[in-house]
């Protein structure tokens, strides 16, 4: 599916660049594996390891916990300004976006990924902002047309699955106290409730991923899931670095300082 980038009407985002879930071992049996453990993405390729606890995946960067029963997580960020990368073309759209979701990898486990976030895309000098929500792959990407963005705004997240076929996503414009929630009820595929993800993200436009902006940096905070009724934080969390198809050099580098999670443009 494409969209047109200067009206910013968004389609499918995450089914581009997540992995279509499929299951696998528990993180902490993944941490102590002798050789590196691979996840895969909805591409059907495997990621890699760089080291032990972080991954590289083609198109998105971030923190990820990989566990069970995870029914909500929260994030907050500040939405980045875009510019252009160097050697840009300022009559190309680059673009990006940060979400917060759950199940956007996984293994052994064909379900649906439910998550919410912000585009972001600069061309011609003019930057463009969109807030979203999506229940992928049942639907594509849908924007919460009462909640306006712009760069400098503190938005949070909050993902709640009421059941593996429902939910909310909440996002809240903590900058200029806008906020609203869809509900999903019935959906399908189901939720397998599996990892939960804070992501900066190079989104899909039809069959290939959008001209990516340099977007600086993006810091997640405040960020927490609920895990078995239990809230945690981010000390069993993978990282997960942006090294685009074709390349070796990370574009997107992701670190953790406690339950911080930042997105840095190399």
């Amino acid at each position: 599916m494409v969209f047109s980038v200067k009206s910013f009407v968004p389609l499918l985002l995450a089914g581009a660049t997540v992995a279509n879930p499929v299951a696998k071992p528990a993180a902490s049996r993944l941490r102590r594996h002798p050789s590196p453990a691979t996840f895969t993405n909805n591409t059907g390729a495997d990621t890699t390891a760089e080291t032990i606890g972080t991954y590289t995946f083609p198109t998105w960067s971030g923190a990820f916990l990989d566990t069970t029963d995870v029914t909500s997580v929260t994030g907050t960020f500040t939405v980045p300004t875009p510019s252009l990368p160097d050697g840009g073309d300022s009559s190309t759209a680059y673009c990006g976006c940060a979400w917060v979701g759950i199940d956007g990898v996984t293994n052994f486990c064909s379900g649906g990924l439910m998550q919410a976030g912000v585009n972001w895309c600069i061309e011609d000098g003019v930057p463009s902002y969109s807030a979203w929500y999506e229940w992928w792959p049942a639907e594509a990407q849908q924007t919460y047309d009462d909640i306006s963005v712009t760069a400098g705004d503190q938005i949070t997240v909050t993902i709640d699955a009421t059941s593996t076929t429902g939910g909310t996503a909440t996002l809240e414009n903590l900058s200029n106290g806008q906020s609203s929630t869809f509900t999903w009820t019935g959906e399908s595929p189901a939720l397998c409730e599996v990892t939960a993800e804070w992501i900066v993200e190079d989104f899909t436009v039809g069959d290939s991923p959008a001209p990516f902006a340099n977007y600086g940096s993006v810091t997640f905070t405040g960020n927490s899931a609920v895990v078995g009724g239990n809230t945690v934080d981010l000390s069993n969390a993978y990282l997960a670095n942006m090294v685009p198809s074709g390349s070796s050099s990370v574009v997107s580098l992701a670190s953790v300082d406690g339950d911080d999670i930042t997105c840095t443009y190399q």
